[in-house]
């Protein structure tokens, strides 16, 4: 993970401080901000620009947890 995400990470983490979950929430969080940042850097390695990797990883992450 690259150093723009690891910081990413961890301002996902600070912002959740302040906010009251239960432990199954927070992990839920952290899976899915973990799940974008690895489609995201998925799409740049292919060669998308930056706008185009978050559209990709918006999707991904979007159809993963789309329920009907």
């Amino acid at each position: 993970m690259s150093k723009d995400n690891s910081d990413l990470m961890r301002y996902t983490e600070m912002a959740m401080k302040g906010l009251m979950f239960d432990a199954d929430t927070e992990q839920g969080f952290k899976l899915m901000a973990d799940a974008f940042l690895t489609c995201y850097e998925e799409a740049l390695n292919k060669g998308y620009d930056q706008v185009t990797a978050i559209q990709t990883a918006t999707m991904i992450l979007s159809t993963m947890f789309h329920q009907d």
